[in-house]
């Protein structure tokens, strides 16, 4: 699926996924839940509201660690972004501030 945009969206979301190796890590106390699990669920029922309520929105993804992957740009097809927020994985360092001036752009 390649992103478009048929209409005008009423607000146009940046992602920035955290995927350094410190969100391999457990979620707090959790005995199994990573932080990347939590983030990939917080994303798919964020995905999915949205789909739900017919939300004219766009969105795009840009994966993060030491290096910065646009994964996506703006689209309305939020099961793409599904799709790519489930496939992130681990590693690298972080560099926070570099992805949010990438962002800002």
């Amino acid at each position: 699926m390649e992103p478009k945009i048929t209409n005008p969206p009423n607000e146009a979301i940046v992602v920035l996924l955290d995927i350094s190796g410190s969100m391999d890590e457990l979620f707090y106390d959790s005995e199994d839940l990573t932080r990347m699990g939590v983030v990939k669920a917080f994303f798919n029922t964020f995905a999915d509201r949205t789909m739900a309520y017919n939300l004219k929105n766009v969105i795009s993804l840009v994966y993060f660690d030491d290096r910065i992957i646009e994964k996506c740009s703006f689209t309305e097809l939020f099961i793409l972004f599904k799709d790519l927020v489930n496939k992130a994985q681990p590693n690298g360092q972080t560099r926070l501030y570099r992805a949010l001036k990438y962002a800002e752009k």
